[in-house]
């Protein structure tokens, strides 16, 4: 039955609109994640994204995580973004307020991460709301988690973007995370515009 259900997945979310659409994109990310104490954990995370000969964008994170209990978190964040403009690079400066509620329902586990990220450079706001649905599941002794999310861009003017992701990770050691996923990225400026995006992930864990 669990076959089943990937399938479907796989080939709603990514094999018919990869079928459809040839624009890819390719983002690379790492984070560390160093315990301060045990409620508290210093975070910093980077992400490169490419697209046809080379890097065009680059952000990181800085920042702290609370662990409020096993279901609820708050995070903080300083982000530097760059990325490519007509004449050199364009930076911009944001800071970003998560709290991210967890649960479980039997072998499901989900979480609700309500993102509000102010643009200093700009003087913009942005809403984000991901919701991620994983089930761990086992192939022979390699142990892995599948995962669907979707995630929504509200301007408070109205809605600028929606990813839908799918992916699997999976512990390579203790401490260490690998994952690998795809996104449907739909995107409005004038019209709406879509892009298959690539992730790779490296995830580092002192706790």
């Amino acid at each position: 039955m669990d076959k089943i259900f990937y399938f479907c997945l796989f080939y709603i979310l990514v094999a018919k609109p990869v079928l459809a659409d040839p624009n890819w994109e390719y983002w690379s990310e790492y984070s560390v994640d160093i315990p301060v104490n045990d409620g508290i954990d210093f975070v910093a995370k980077a992400q490169f994204r490419f697209e046809g000969d080379g890097c065009y964008y680059f952000k990181v994170y800085l920042g702290q995580l609370f662990r409020v209990s096993e279901y609820f978190t708050i995070a903080t964040y300083y982000v530097f973004r760059t990325k490519k403009a007509e004449q050199g690079w364009s930076d911009e400066d944001f800071g970003n307020l998560d709290a991210t509620v967890k649960w479980k329902i039997g072998d499901f586990s989900f979480s609700d991460r309500n993102r509000f990220e102010r643009n200093f450079s700009k003087g913009e706001s942005l809403y984000r709301n991901k919701i991620k649905v994983k089930k761990p599941t086992q192939i022979r002794t390699w142990k892995i988690v599948p995962f669907i999310a979707s995630e929504i861009f509200y301007d408070f003017n109205e809605f600028s973007e929606n990813r839908t992701h799918l992916g699997i990770s999976t512990v390579l050691i203790d401490g260490v995370e690998v994952e690998l996923s795809y996104i449907l990225r739909s995107k409005k400026q004038s019209e709406w515009s879509r892009a298959n995006v690539l992730v790779t992930s490296l995830k580092y864990s002192f706790r």
